[in-house]
């Protein structure tokens, strides 16, 4: 190792220095101050190694990353689980409502609408809609009922079909409580 260069750093010294001007390490051949040009100008300090850092924009992007991907999986993880529903408050909880017609009248036979939940004594409209081919005469139901226990059930009827397509509305009085299908019958 060539004199006045710190064995330790790398850093340059001036002549007849014994110890580094950078680190403080002990010298091994210091350059005699003779031995040097009165020229002497000391050298710019050796680079060293910085500890690498993280800009701030980057960190926060990251943390709202995070954020984003949080909020995501907790969301997507309540429709994934969702929660029963609350008896005490809609204790009418109807599966489906399957629609009955020995006659077929206006094609409801077999029709099924989604289930619901309701309070006790709760008002439910179901809209049923009827299609009716081009030329085909108009259908019309005359009646309808329920055998479902504790459910009553209302429409302007009769009903005739005036179009193509045509809809009635059905309001459903819930009971008390119930857990199952609801019934109707038209004719």
């Amino acid at each position: 190792m060539a004199a006045g260069i710190c064995p330790q750093c790398g850093g340059p010294n001036p002549p007849g220095a014994t110890v580094c001007q950078w680190c403080a390490a002990a010298l091994e051949h210091p350059i005699p101050s003779a031995a040097v040009s009165s020229g002497y100008r000391p050298l710019d300090p050796p680079e060293l190694d910085q500890p690498h850092s993280i800009p701030v924009p980057v960190i926060a992007g990251l943390v709202l990353v995070a954020i984003v991907g949080i909020i995501v999986v907790a969301v997507l993880a309540s429709f994934s689980n969702p929660s029963p529903p609350d008896t005490a408050v809609d204790p009418v909880l109807v599966s489906e409502v399957v629609a009955y017609s020995g006659d077929d009248a206006c094609s409801l036979n077999g029709n099924v609408h989604p289930g619901f939940h309701a309070p006790a004594g709760g008002l439910v409209s179901l809209e049923y809609t009827v299609y009716r081919a081009p030329g085909q005469a108009p259908c019309t139901v005359y009646s309808m009922s329920t055998d479902t226990p504790g459910f009553t059930v209302h429409a302007q009827l009769p009903f005739s079909s005036s179009g193509e397509v045509s809809g009635f509305e059905v309001t459903v009085v819930t009971p008390n409580s119930y857990d199952g299908p609801l019934n109707l019958t038209f004719s």
